[in-house]
């Protein structure tokens, strides 16, 4: 009877373990005597010397199935991105290209000269006043470019 207890204990313990198909096992971190460093399963060899341990637990592989189904469920979120993306504007519909130009500056000021001096006035200052400036110097002249180059 006693018996009979300790088998049903111990296939209830190694069954869920043998179903998931997990292994665990234990990695050692040996030093030999002459300094050489190996990562093993087994025990450290004589003369050697343990310097660490890590236990893991493997993960079966997934299946065909399961790997089949993974690749449907991935498409199938990477088409609705798509589709949201194309309903959002985003992405280009069936005939459109999306960038291919060349990047150029658009300008909308009212005045391009006033923009520009007023970016050639704040480098020389910046030039001239080095490291040393300050919050309220940037601010300012930050400031003044914003509104020449509105």
């Amino acid at each position: 009877m006693k018996a009979k207890r300790c088998v049903i204990a111990v296939l209830m313990v190694a069954a869920p373990i043998l179903a998931w198909g997990q292994q665990a096992g234990e990695v050692r971190k040996c030093v030999s005597s002459k300094g050489a460093v190996s990562f093993q399963q087994a025990p450290c060899s004589a003369g050697g010397r343990q310097v660490s341990s890590h236990a893991y637990v493997t993960e079966r592989a997934p299946t065909a199935e399961e790997l089949r189904a993974r690749a449907v469920r991935e498409q199938a979120a990477r088409a609705e991105s798509a589709e949201l993306s194309r309903r959002a504007g985003t992405m280009p519909g069936p005939g459109r290209r999306m960038g291919g130009g060349a990047l150029h500056r658009v300008s909308i000021a009212r005045d391009d000269a006033a923009c520009q001096r007023a970016r050639r006035n704040r480098e020389q200052t910046l030039a001239a006043v080095g490291m040393k400036r300050t919050y309220d110097l940037l601010r300012t002249l930050n400031h003044q470019v914003a509104e020449a180059c509105r």
